[in-house]
């Protein structure tokens, strides 16, 4: 991850990050998850995943709505459901013995009816029947409401505690966040977390006022995801701009590291998050420089990147990952020629002879390459 922790073992639910963007008062019994306000039509479906950006003075006021008329499901000491921002709330469904790992209920399209809550697994399975009464009374309760008539689960997790940044690394850290889901992955990792922060140019004076004392500094721009999910291209290339103004002065500061990245694409074109990899720019007087000349999106194709590092293919299969997608793919050879094909972050090489591949699992990018079947 972002922050040096292994994603698979420490796969952090986005209910439990929304929630301790708030500040949630967590137990170790917390199944957490997060809710979108939705608007759907007479029939059910989905009109609006965000219900037009619900405003965040709605939301509240839907939230102490929810709250007030619930009834709490048997076997549940609590539910507990707070105000996030915009169309963003959390649901805590609090009781001993149950396990969080559910599917989501967002179909993540209009048009479509909300899932049914499902477990992905059997130790989950009991706390299945109280998310659907829960979303079943939501339902009832809201059908009076213009926009927020209805409610979708997101990131279903149960709470648990994660080491921290200065346990790891004897970092102190802070986090300069706007949105509430940055500063709660910031408070599970020990940070610091600011408040009162509100426009990207609140975000850069914060970095220089407190520069001198932390170690770490998680500084994060959201209105670039914002405008993407907008579909708003123009208004995106705004917000990058504006950043930019802010990079003289950074340097200024002269930090020992400076990383610019991001945790995943969000294109205007497709109003959603999506599977396209993140530039990465890594500037310190102890790196050593590469081949790379510009950074942007263009040159996070793996085709752009191998040539950049790599020596051109003979044969044998080079295999370059992501940070975070592994995935087994299956490729024909056709005309005995070597093919290129990119699926979900890496590439493959298919040489003339298929019976010659190479595979460098010594490399420490391969370390988690299972059953390897390249050429089908």
């Amino acid at each position: 991850g972002l922050f040096g922790e292994e994603p698979v073992e420490y796969n952090i639910g986005r209910g439990v990050l929304e929630a301790a963007g708030i500040d949630f008062p967590f137990t170790d019994d917390d199944v957490v998850a997060r809710i979108n306000f939705c608007t759907v039509a007479a029939d059910g479906r989905i009109t609006d995943r965000r219900a037009g950006r619900l405003a965040t003075e709605d939301n509240i006021r839907v939230c102490e709505k929810l709250q007030k008329q619930i009834n709490k499901y048997a076997g549940l000491s609590d539910i507990l459901i707070r105000p996030v921002k915009e169309h963003r709330a959390v649901v805590a469904f609090r009781g001993m013995g149950f396990s969080g790992d559910l599917e989501d209920t967002d179909p993540q399209k209009t048009g479509e009816l909300p899932l049914s809550p499902k477990a992905l697994n059997e130790q989950s399975q009991s706390i299945v029947p109280i998310v659907a009464d829960f979303i079943q009374q939501a339902g009832r309760i809201l059908e009076d409401e213009p926009r927020a008539n209805m409610l979708l689960l997101r990131g279903f997790a149960k709470y648990r505690r994660f080491p921290s940044m200065l346990e790891r690394f004897k970092l102190k850290s802070l986090a300069i966040a706007s949105y509430p889901m940055y500063k709660g992955i910031s408070r599970l990792l020990g940070m610091d977390v600011l408040e009162g922060i509100g426009s990207i140019q609140d975000e850069f004076k914060a970095l220089e006022d407190n520069f001198s004392k932390y170690d770490f500094f998680f500084l994060h721009i959201k209105p670039t995801d914002s405008r993407g999910e907008d579909g708003d291209f123009v208004a995106k290339v705004k917000v990058i701009e504006e950043v930019d103004t802010f990079i003289p002065g950074l340097l200024k500061l002269h930090p020992d590291v400076l990383v610019v990245t991001g945790d995943h694409s969000t294109p205007a074109l497709l109003k959603s998050h999506s599977w396209h990899p993140v530039p990465v720019l890594l500037s310190s007087k102890f790196c050593r420089k590469d081949k790379v000349a510009i950074f942007d999106e263009l040159m996070t194709d793996d085709r752009t990147i191998l040539s950049a590092i790599l020596p051109e293919p003979k044969n044998e299969l080079s295999i370059l990952l992501t940070p975070f997608y592994v995935l087994q793919n299956r490729l024909p050879v056709e005309d005995n020629k070597i093919k290129k094909g990119q699926r979900s972050g890496f590439m493959l090489l298919i040489p003339k002879d298929p019976q010659k591949l190479i595979v460098n699992l010594e490399d420490p990018r391969s370390k988690r390459i299972k059953n390897i079947d390249p050429v089908g």
